[in-house]
């Protein structure tokens, strides 16, 4: 078949045009692969100024949790806190509140773990301090624990060590390896 070449050029151009248009204009992404890891750390759900209250069986409060902004995430199930604030409630015990840059926990909250500047403070008689970078907390079973470098402040003793277990309940703190201490006496 002798087309006019006006006519076979035309015919060219509408093709192109037609497939072009298509691939380019018709928001078809096929033929892109989508990124898969984009949508595993995908937030969808956030509060902010948030706070968490968990009660006893007693109906007696047992913990806080406030946080400047929570967010859900669907990879894992889990959420995310800046700058969360947690209080341990205890029976006839001064409160803990443990502070952090940062944490993250399971959906259900039965772990917690606090990342960056985490502090543990009880204001009794004689204020405790604890500082380490990331600490685990499982609510729960008033448990407590890290495997980083931990700084314990109790009135004016110093205690230095790498690891952790402490009993939140029992008031009761192992402190793992290379203990050192710096104790004053009045």
């Amino acid at each position: 078949m002798n087309l006019p070449r006006y006519t076979r050029r035309l015919t060219s151009l509408v093709l192109v045009g037609t497939v072009t248009g298509y691939w380019g204009f018709s928001g078809n992404t096929d033929l892109v692969p989508e990124d898969a890891s984009a949508d595993a750390d995908r937030v969808d759900s956030y509060l902010g100024g948030a706070e968490i209250r968990q009660f006893g069986a007693d109906g007696a409060l047992s913990r806080t949790l406030t946080a400047n902004h929570i967010e859900h995430r669907t990879a894992g199930d889990h959420y995310f806190f800046i700058k969360p604030t947690m209080q341990i409630f205890r029976p006839g015990k001064t409160p803990l509140q443990i502070r952090a840059q940062e944490a993250e926990s399971n959906a259900d909250q039965t772990q917690v773990e606090l990342r960056r500047s985490v502090r543990v403070e009880e204001l009794a008689t004689v204020p405790l301090q604890l500082h380490t970078e990331r600490l685990m907390v499982i609510p729960g079973n008033n448990f407590a624990w890290t495997p980083e470098p931990v700084a314990y402040y109790r009135g004016d003793s110093t205690t230095l060590a790498v690891g952790m277990n402490a009993y939140l309940d029992q008031n009761r703190i192992e402190l793992l390896n290379d203990v050192r201490g710096h104790y004053e006496t009045r």
